[in-house]
């Protein structure tokens, strides 16, 4: 799952749009309407809102691309999406900013609205161990493919009738020739079972003075349509400690590394 996907029917007035069920694709996020109309996918890349993880704005794509290509249909570039990179058993809370008082003080890229997600932290006075995992089977679909042969048998019974001389067109006369129509067996190649998972290890331990957090998961999530799957390995390790004497620090030592990477 994405964070647009558990977004999704679980907040108010937010809107969120899937153009295709292809594992890792990007989703576009509207939050509280849009403030103008919507002629192409540019309008609507201008119309995502900004994404805080843990205080720091993410990079969006910027909708400049449409400017330099001839067509709209896709955006130039990788159709990764960004937030799908983000593992969705580490995120403690999501909030949808929608407040204009609030929205002020995070300037014009906030025009939109804002995201603030914020990730699980180490705590201190508990241990906690955690591990999550999933598997399961994205199933093919059962697709009755046509191919000459069919549009022939298909039509027979009403050249028989209306048209006695038997004169069918040209791409029907010969049904027999798979050079000309090819095999109907195309399903097999572009649908497939694929199976899905998931696992996942979170620690938490220490107390007051120190205490620290990591998390490593592992998904793979792939289609049932032209091989298409997203490979995403996380990595999270951060700790809390008072400062140390004489130590250039602020209040707290806090240090914090994550990693996602996506193949498509």
């Amino acid at each position: 799952l994405s964070l647009q996907q558990i977004i999704k029917g679980n907040l108010a007035g937010v809107y969120v749009q899937e153009p295709n069920g292809e594992p890792g694709t990007e989703q576009s996020i509207i939050v509280q309407g849009t403030s103008g109309l919507l002629f192409n996918k540019k309008d609507i890349y201008a119309l995502q809102p900004a994404i805080y993880l843990n205080g720091v704005p993410l990079v969006a794509d910027n909708p400049f691309a449409f400017d330099v290509q001839k067509y709209d249909y896709n955006r130039i570039g990788p159709g990764t999406n960004h937030l799908s990179q983000i593992s969705i058993d580490n995120i403690q809370s999501i909030v949808v900013v929608k407040d204009p008082y609030e929205l002020a003080k995070l300037g014009p890229n906030a025009a939109n609205g804002a995201i603030y997600i914020t990730t699980k932290n180490a705590r201190g006075g508990k241990q906690d161990i955690s591990v999550n995992s999933y598997f399961g089977y994205a199933t093919s679909p059962q697709v009755n493919t046509v191919n000459g042969a069919f549009e022939n048998n298909f039509r027979t019974p009403f050249y028989e009738k209306y048209n006695p001389n038997q004169n069918f067109v040209a791409y029907l006369r010969d049904s027999t020739n798979l050079s000309y129509f090819g095999r109907s067996n195309w399903n097999d190649l572009y649908y497939q079972t694929a199976p899905n998972y998931s696992a996942d290890l979170g620690i938490t331990a220490g107390n007051e003075r120190a205490n620290f957090r990591f998390f490593g998961s592992g998904t793979k999530n792939a289609g049932n349509a032209d091989d298409t799957n997203l490979d995403r390995y996380n990595l999270f390790f951060g700790i809390n400690m008072p400062q140390l004497e004489g130590s250039f620090c602020g209040k707290s030592l806090y240090s914090r590394s994550e990693y996602a990477f996506g193949t498509q």
